[in-house]
């Protein structure tokens, strides 16, 4: 241990937490299968793509847009994201659920607020697939006896 203070339970608790929480989402990425993936990481880049265009005042590229609104039916309709058990499925569903129904009725314009559910998407599916702790974590892990023994991303 590099901390001198023994840390509280609450500390300890905390990062234990953390932990738990890269298990749990490591493990819903484990259980999709193929197709899910797929759509999942696809919703991912459509998301991230048509978040970044717009916050350079761009025009959403077509093929982002049909992306977009391809994963969403996929994982709504093949995989039943709407109905799970994980909040960030079902926040990514009614999230990216808002952006297609407008996207799809010709007389409604995309306001800002409806634009903004891009970035929403896109923060909650990078959530999603944050399955392994970052160095400084691994040093807080260490300080506070939690064990780990998966990778670790580099930064």
């Amino acid at each position: 241990m590099t901390n001198p203070i023994k840390p509280s339970a609450d500390d300890i608790k905390f990062w234990e937490d953390v932990k738990q929480r890269y298990l749990d989402r490591a493990d819903i990425i484990n259980e999709m299968d193929e197709d899910e993936l797929t759509a999942a990481q696809n919703l991912h880049y459509a998301s991230s793509c048509l978040d970044e265009a717009s916050e350079n005042y761009d025009i959403f590229d077509y093929d982002d847009l049909a992306n977009f609104v391809t994963s969403y039916k996929t994982l709504k309709f093949e995989y039943d994201w709407h109905k799970s058990e994980c909040k960030t499925k079902l926040d990514v569903m009614k999230l990216a659920g808002k952006a297609v129904s407008i996207l799809q009725d010709r007389n409604i314009k995309l306001n800002t607020r409806d634009v903004e559910n891009f970035s929403s998407v896109m923060w909650r599916m990078i959530n999603l697939f944050d399955t392994n702790p970052n160095k400084h974590q691994m040093e807080k892990f260490e300080e506070h006896g939690v064990t780990w023994e998966g990778e670790v991303d580099d930064y």
